[in-house]
Order: structure tokens, then C-alpha cells, then sequence
């Protein structure tokens, strides 16, 4: 599992080199197009959990997004995607959350009676 603080240190250190004004806000395409490279360049994360992430986001009335409040938002769930002795439970619950949106796929090997 990697550490938590350097999750926020390397995130924080690629937005701020793209904060060309220094004051702690990138436009949402910047922000986006930032995290579609950690997501898949750092963290091997797939584009479902790099929309959950995304969907942190908060830009203000000029589509700015803060990216400290972002970065502190998301890197526990980072951390805990990461974490591989979650993967099991993690797992577990794909599984369930499948068996409940098709149920018919539990039973497809069970003839009628």
C-alpha cells in the first residue's frame, strides 16, 4: 500500500507545477487532464475509479477548481484503492453489488422444474 502523505505530496507537487498564477486553483480541464495521467501513469487506477475521483470535484463560477481541498478529498480513497489487502474484500463486494443488479445470473445454471 503506499503511504498517504505521499499520495497528497505527489499530487500536490503535479498540480502546483501547473498553477502557473500560484494561487491554488487549475482549471477543470487542467485538474482532469492531471489526474487522467496519475490515474493511469502512478496509481494504475481504471477510468470507473478515476471518475469516482473526479466526481470530488468542486470549480467554482469560473470552472477553477481548488485543487488542495480536492487533493485532500481524495487521497484516502486513493490510499484505500491501493490498499491490497483490501483487494479481497473489495471482491467480495463487486460480487455482491453484481449478484443484486442481475439476479438472474445466480440461477442461469439451474434448470426449471
Amino acid at each position: 500500500m503506499q503511504d498517504g502523505n505521499a499520495i497528497y505530496q505527489l499530487m500536490l507537487k503535479r498540480f502546483s507545477d501547473l498553477d502557473h498564477d500560484r494561487l491554488g486553483k487549475l482549471p477543470l480541464p487542467a485538474l482532469r487532464g492531471a489526474m487522467e495521467t496519475l490515474s493511469r501513469d502512478t496509481f494504475g487506477l481504471s477510468n470507473m475509479q478515476q471518475l469516482m475521483l473526479m466526481a470530488e470535484v468542486q470549480p467554482d463560477k469560473r470552472n477553477r477548481c481548488d485543487y488542495r481541498r480536492f487533493t485532500e478529498a481524495v487521497t484516502p480513497v486513493i490510499q484505500g484503492l491501493l490498499d491490497t489487502a483490501m483487494a479481497p474484500e473489495r471482491e467480495k463486494a463487486i460480487a455482491a453489488v453484481g449478484a443484486f443488479l442481475h439476479p438472474s445470473s445466480s440461477t442461469a445454471g439451474k434448470k426449471a422444474s
